[in-house]
């Protein structure tokens, strides 16, 4: 079962490395724990790629096409005399590249942060760029209820919308990579974070409060979950702002820049340039 972890890792205070065998998820419960106690760790996915091109360097050796090979150095004909070392030719040199594309073909972009910080705009933008699909969770809250957010959050209050806005998370595809924009709202459902955690890199658009005022001029009618004790973008904010930072991968300052700028950012630091 790949949702739970078969230790609690707390308890084991001179543990300096974890490797789960396993890299779909990415980020296995384990990973996690390791990951928030600052352990050093690692998925089987660099196993695989491994094991796959010192196979591939073993089957597709031509003894006569490539004599140079040092494997066959002397005349030797098998692989058994040779060392890793001379095992890491042509097709072992591609192993980063290989690991970083196949990780590229796993993991999602989830973008987080305040309404009004641009999220769908740039979601859009950067699933263009990847040359992957791109999924509002906005949208998806919409088709499922067939009415607009702050219809549903008039219906049913904020516990209600939230609970709607839970399951949609919570059944949404992240198997396949893709970029995709959340609610403002979504860094207020844990189990739905941790889930996000395992198979996506989260980025957060960081606006500060001044120029969120400014953006959201449709306040009363664009489906913001407030507080149940005190209204007001302020509480939001507060509220907000250190999940966004607690939950984040990668942080984008949105002020100043056009939105091709911080396209740019986000593909420079996730390694697709």
């Amino acid at each position: 079962n790949i949702t739970d972890s078969p230790v609690d890792l707390s308890g084991f205070t001179k543990c300096v490395g974890v490797a789960d065998l396993i890299y779909n998820p990415l980020r296995t419960d384990l990973l996690m724990q390791a990951k928030e106690l600052g352990i050093r760790y690692t998925n089987g996915l660099a196993m695989l790629v491994r094991q796959a091109t010192a196979a591939a360097e073993y089957f597709h050796y031509d003894s006569q096409t490539d004599n140079s090979d040092p494997a066959y150095r002397d005349g030797a004909d098998s692989f058994g005399s040779a060392t890793a070392a001379e095992l890491s030719g042509k097709y072992g040199s591609q192993t980063e590249k290989i690991l970083s594309d196949l990780e590229r073909s796993i993991e999602n972009i989830v973008l987080i942060g305040m309404p009004g910080c641009g999220k769908s705009t740039v979601g859009k933008m950067l699933a263009k760029r990847l040359r992957v699909d791109f999924c509002d969770t906005d949208d998806l809250i919409v088709g499922k209820t067939g009415e607009p957010l702050q219809d549903t959050l008039d219906k049913y209050g904020r516990d209600g919308f939230l609970e709607i806005e839970r399951q949609v998370l919570t059944e949404l595809d992240i198997s396949t990579p893709r970029v995709i924009s959340t609610g403002g709202s979504v860094v207020l459902h844990k189990d739905v974070m941790e889930r996000l955690k395992e198979n996506c890199t989260i980025v957060f658009l960081d606006a500060d409060l001044p120029l969120i005022r400014k953006r959201l001029w449709n306040l009363d009618s664009r489906g913001i979950v407030f507080s149940d004790t005190k209204d007001g973008l302020l509480e939001v904010y507060k509220e907000r702002e250190p999940l966004y930072y607690r939950y984040a991968d990668i942080r984008i300052h949105i002020k100043h820049k056009r939105v091709n700028d911080m396209i740019a950012e986000i593909t420079k630091k996730i390694g697709c340039e």
